[in-house]
This record gives C-alpha cells, sequence and structure tokens, in this order.
C-alpha cells in the first residue's frame, strides 16, 4: 500500500503533466484563432478587391464595345461611300 506521500507525488506529477497538457492545447487554440481570423482578413480583402476591379472591368468593356462598335460604324459608312464612287464614276 503507497504512503501519502507517494501519493501526493504521483498527484503532482499528474497535475504538472495535466497542466502542460492544457498549456499546449491553449497555445493551439490560439494558434487556430490567428490563422482563423488571418484567413478571414484575407477573404474580406479580396472580396473587397474584387468589388474594386469589378467596375473597372465592366467600365473597359463597355469602353472598348462604343470604340469596336464606331469603327465598324466607320468603315461601314466608308465602305458605301466607296462603293457609291466606284458605282456612279463609271
Amino acid at each position: 500500500m503507497p504512503t501519502i506521500h507517494a501519493l501526493l507525488d504521483d498527484t503532482q506529477k499528474q497535475c504538472q503533466t495535466l497542466v502542460e497538457e492544457m498549456k499546449t492545447f491553449k497555445s493551439a487554440r490560439i494558434i487556430n484563432q490567428r490563422a482563423t481570423d488571418g484567413l478571414e482578413a484575407t477573404c474580406k480583402a479580396l472580396q473587397e478587391t474584387t468589388r474594386a476591379i469589378q467596375p473597372f472591368t465592366e467600365a473597359r468593356v463597355r469602353r472598348l464595345f462604343i470604340l469596336v462598335a464606331s469603327a465598324a460604324l466607320l468603315n461601314s459608312i466608308l465602305f458605301i461611300a466607296m462603293l457609291l464612287v466606284v458605282i456612279f464614276s463609271k
């Protein structure tokens, strides 16, 4: 039968082991929380960047469409003018 001192020593060792495991768990939880916070911040930043880029992209596409449409219209007008010149010059 173990003495009270042996039981107290064993209990103290188990308590120290438990405290170390709790510290490890706590630090892992803190690291996990920091990683989660970092990922959320990154996600928000990417969403804001996407929102900021989208209007520029839409404006560029609209501007490109206007440019292509006006060039096509100008080419059509010049083609008709050249066609009329060729037809009436004969």
